[in-house]
């Protein structure tokens, strides 16, 4: 069991900033060109209360994620644990994945974290904020099981038809 970095709980409060802060400033212009409504006035602080409320909270229930945030990668599945107060326990069958890949945004870049990208037929699963290494052999493993999978496959396919 591998849990995310602990630098993903700073990594989702400063996605969260950004976040709050472009909404925090369209309410300020608004409140600035329409000050002289006072039923806009209140409107804008109410809605400025809601998102510093709100900001806080996010930064509480990252900490939840980041607790209950772990993987366990096995022989034929990967198993995803996650989420603030709900917890979601997913299992992702290694042979229903169609696609891997590794990616990174811009503040995972800043402490050098990467998020690994799992697509099967049903959808799309991401574990964040991972180390590089980890995240290489992670999709490496995938990929081995996938094609020794495909080629015992194709062979008993070829076997059968003959």
């Amino acid at each position: 069991m591998q849990k995310v970095e602990k630098a993903s709980i700073i990594i989702w409060l400063l996605d969260d900033l950004q976040y709050y802060v472009t909404r925090l400033f369209v309410i300020g212009l608004v409140y600035y060109f329409f000050q002289e409504y006072e039923l806009m006035r209140k409107i804008c602080i109410l809605v400025t209360i809601y998102y510093i409320v709100h900001f806080l909270y996010e930064g509480i229930i990252n900490i939840f994620y980041y607790k209950n945030f772990r993987y366990i990668e096995e022989k034929e599945r990967v198993q995803l644990i996650k989420g603030g107060l709900t917890v979601r326990h997913n299992t992702i069958p290694i042979r229903r994945i169609q696609h891997v890949n590794i990616t990174q945004n811009f503040y995972s870049r800043l402490f050098n974290l990467y998020s690994i990208g799992i697509y099967t037929a049903g959808g799309y699963h991401s574990i964040q904020f991972i180390k590089k290494d980890v995240a290489e052999k992670l999709k490496e493993n995938i990929t081995r099981f996938l094609i020794e999978k495909g080629i015992d496959q194709d062979e008993q396919e070829k076997r059968s038809c003959s």
